[in-house]
This record gives structure tokens, C-alpha cells and sequence, in this order.
């Protein structure tokens, strides 16, 4: 396999937009306009989806519609910490997203709850003929802040090192930011890193691809190549013979297991994030997502299903 050479550019950022599902055409955030004649506001389930569940949204709306037909509902897609917003200004009754409520949002509305509803990780993953089989905390952050560019540095092949990562609008690099503590900084030559407050960016921008599988594509032409992908996301590339392989991060293999136990360092839960109690359309949703219907529509949208649920 070839060493990779690229001239960095930023790839197009995703535009977020509203979809709607349902049998009702409502705009989300629209008090204004008169919905009388569709269906009563009060009746209607508002559901705020993260960016990084529309594709999960997507293929439980239709499900849920045929399942549940006297249930009226909306959906609006957007940032993860829009969709919070949304419900703690009542705008959506629940939010389905990829993390966990955070401190400051549990400040600003006390009662704001998650109910857990699917598992993810993020997996580091370089081409199968790479020698190396695990990192560091350390050494990865190196490498994506631009401090080590050479395989050789960290006992590899004597190759340069090209990071694969994704464009700002694809959510998963937040969560890789978060945990890894790096600042992110788009350039006109692309995406840099820093460790977080360091103000240390790396003079090789970072290649952003749009989708993972744009990321699979790049890291199987080349063995110098790395990046991350979620879990479930991964087993399917290796399930279709694609020639990647996993990383150990700190010694400790991605696997179902130690995701939800959560020994394995980048990982997050899905939640449905309600504002108190669920009301009873809410409820009906919830639990359709934690049935074995909804289980499997997790798995289906490249999450893992929660394990008790199944």
C-alpha cells in the first residue's frame, strides 16, 4: 500500500436544515402561523433531532407513524446544543441526541432529565498493514496537534503521518475534541488542532471529510493514514472486507463491553432529553425507541443498541 500525499483543503460544509416528518406540515418554531385546521399545537409531538441522529430519526419516523398512527408529531434537525435549547424553551418536547446533558444546561433548567437509549464510540483506525496496534491519550493528541508527523516516532514505519478528520458540521468531531481536550480552528488551509487553552496549532492542517465513508476511502489508499470512526460504523466496514483495523486506546480494545462500561476512553450514550417528567406522547416515543424495534433501528443507523434492551 502507497503512502498518501495531499494538498489540504477544507471540504463544503454541510448545511443544516429542517425536516419534517409526520402527517403534519408545521414548521418546528413557528407560534405564529394558525395550525388549527391541521392538527391542535397542544396535541402535536415536537421532537428536536441532533444532527448526529437524523439518519437514526430518519428510519424510526416512518416505523413509529405505522406503529403509532394516532400520534401526531414534527421533527426539527439541528446542533446538539440547539435541540437542548429547544426544550428548555418548550419549543420541542424532547430532544434525541449523542451525549449526555451538560453542566451548564442542567444549571439553566434544573429540570432537564436524559433517558439513555443507545451507546457510541469513537475507534481510532488506520489501514490493516499498519504495525501499530495501540496509542496513547498522549500520542494521539500529538499527532492531530501536529507534534508527532512521523510513524517512526511512535515505533511505526518511517512515514509521515496524515490525520484524517471530518468538517465542523459532521458532530462525531466534537466528541473526539471533547475527549481528546483539543481546540479546533478552521483555516483557510483547513482544520488545525490545539491542546485545549494551549493556543498550540499545528502548522499541518488536519484533512476534514464530510462523511465517514469519504474518511474510508482516503485511510484504505494509503497505509500512512489515520482516523476514527464510530464503533458500529467500523465492525461494518470490517464485516465487508474493507482493509482497516482498529486501535487499542491506552491498551483497551472498542467492543461493545467496554463501551457501556465505559473503560474505553471516546465513547458516549444516546438520550432522549426531556424537560421533567415525559408527557404521555413522549413517553410513547421513548419507549418505541427502547423496544426491540427501536433497538434495532439503533444498530441499523450505526449506534449500539443498548444491551438490556435488546
Amino acid at each position: 500500500m502507497k503512502a498518501l500525499t495531499v494538498k489540504f483543503h477544507l471540504s463544503s460544509i454541510f448545511l443544516t436544515v429542517a425536516v419534517l416528518f409526520g402527517t403534519a406540515f408545521i414548521p418546528p418554531i413557528s407560534p405564529s402561523r394558525n395550525t388549527s385546521t391541521l392538527v391542535n399545537d397542544s396535541l402535536l409531538l415536537r421532537i428536536g433531532v441532533a444532527i448526529t441522529t437524523k439518519t437514526l430519526m430518519e428510519k424510526a419516523n416512518p416505523v413509529f407513524s405505522e406503529r403509532y398512527p394516532s400520534v401526531k408529531f414534527s421533527t426539527v434537525v439541528g446542533q446538539t446544543g440547539a435541540m437542548v435549547d429547544s426544550v428548555i424553551t418548550s419549543n420541542v418536547q424532547v430532544a434525541i441526541t449523542t451525549r449526555k446533558i451538560k453542566d451548564y444546561e442542567q444549571l439553566k433548567a434544573p429540570m432537564l432529565t436524559a433517558t439513555p437509549i443507545g451507546l457510541d464510540g469513537l475507534v481510532l483506525t488506520v489501514a490493516k498493514s499498519n504495525p501499530i496496534i495501540s496509542l496513547s491519550f498522549e500520542q494521539i493528541a500529538g499527532i492531530y496537534t501536529g507534534q508527532i508527523t512521523n510513524w517512526k516516532q511512535i515505533g511505526g514505519k518511517d512515514l509521515p503521518i496524515v490525520a484524517i478528520g471530518r468538517t465542523k458540521a459532521y458532530d462525531p468531531i466534537n466528541l473526539f475534541a471533547d475527549f481528546m481536550q483539543l481546540d479546533t480552528k478552521v483555516l483557510p488551509s483547513g482544520l488545525v488542532y490545539s491542546v485545549k487553552g494551549k493556543n498550540n496549532y499545528g502548522n499541518i492542517p488536519i484533512i476534514s471529510t464530510a462523511t465517514d465513508n469519504d474518511a474510508l476511502a482516503l485511510l484504505t489508499s494509503a497505509e500512512n493514514t489515520i482516523t476514527y470512526f464510530p464503533l458500529q460504523v467500523l465492525t461494518a466496514y470490517q464485516a465487508q472486507a474493507h482493509k482497516v483495523k482498529a486501535l487499542a486506546f491506552n491498551g483497551v480494545v472498542a467492543s461493545h463491553r467496554t463501551v457501556e462500561d465505559g473503560s474505553y476512553f471516546i465513547h458516549r450514550q444516546l438520550n432522549a432529553i426531556t424537560l421533567g417528567k415525559p408527557n404521555e406522547r413522549t413517553q410513547i416515543m421513548i419507549d418505541f425507541l427502547l423496544g426491540r424495534s427501536g433497538q434495532k433501528l439503533i444498530n441499523q443507523a450505526g449506534f449500539l443498541s443498548l444491551k438490556n434492551k435488546k
